[in-house]
């Protein structure tokens, strides 16, 4: 999933911030928020102090809505692919780099239904690249991580659950993915 051009204006301009300024300042603390160790209000706090700005706690709701919905963009083609591979038995995981707001969004969508696990940033205290990540959510999965085919379109992703003994591959494609899951 990834923001659109649209999603990433509308936040920066909610925020009434220059975009690389505010882009700058988003990723600044993303990964703490992503593994929990912010709340919403310390994490956009923080991207306010960093931009020298201060917003009302209705225009931090409304950040924390934004944001959260701009990460609601799946690739329906991925979706297909998860449906059939899920109708052939196999067990799909998603791990995601999600904060709170996200994760409670994120398990109530009918689009997920295909993964029977999902694993969250902010629920295991840990961030992908983190080779922990990987070894923590292989853990709660409860299977050798040498079974499990990691995807990711990230190659720092993929590089990591490589080194945590995870197969993995750098998602490209539906069609290359299709051939890794062994689908039509």
């Amino acid at each position: 999933m990834h923001q659109s051009d649209a999603a990433r204006h509308r936040l920066a301009m909610t925020a009434g911030a220059d975009a690389d300024r505010f882009w700058s300042a988003y990723w600044t603390l993303r990964r703490p928020y992503d593994a929990g160790s912010f709340s919403a209000d310390e994490y956009w706090d923080g991207v306010a102090e960093r931009l020298d700005l201060a917003w009302s706690s209705e225009r931090r709701a409304e950040l924390v809505r934004q944001d959260t919905q701009s990460w609601l963009r799946p690739n329906r083609e991925v979706l297909e692919i998860a449906a059939a591979a899920r109708l052939r038995g196999m067990r799909l995981a998603i791990l995601s780099n999600a904060p709170k707001e996200l994760a409670e969004v994120l398990r109530r969508l009918e689009w997920m239904r295909p993964f029977t696990e999902l694993l969250f940033s902010c629920e295991l205290g840990l961030t992908k690249p983190d080779p922990e990540c990987y070894t923590a959510a292989v853990a709660q999965l409860g299977v050798p991580a040498g079974e499990v085919l990691f995807v990711d379109d990230r190659p720092e992703n993929v590089a990591a659950a490589e080194r945590a003994g995870l197969r993995a591959m750098v998602f490209q494609d539906v069609r290359r993915l299709r051939s890794a899951l062994n689908l039509p």
